[in-house]
């Protein structure tokens, strides 16, 4: 989801440079770090949970209404 991979085209890894720091200012506590080791919406989903005290089904339908508003 946001971690570079080897081989990557120039504009895929522009996309997910973009897409982290839109993740990035909506949930300004996930790091670099956090976000690189992200793989999928479940991944994403656990470790905002993990670091805010809101409910695992309202995180999990902020997020999807994000990923909708920033799919590329």
């Amino acid at each position: 989801m946001f971690g570079f991979q080897s081989g990557e085209s120039t504009h895929a890894a522009s996309r997910k440079k973009m897409r982290r720091r839109e993740a990035q200012e909506r949930w300004p506590f996930l790091t670099d770090f956090d976000l690189s080791g992200i793989r999928n919406e479940n991944q994403l989903v656990a470790a905002i949970v993990s670091r805010t005290p809101i409910p695992e089904a309202q995180v999990r339908r902020h997020v999807q209404a994000w990923l909708q508003v920033n799919q590329t």
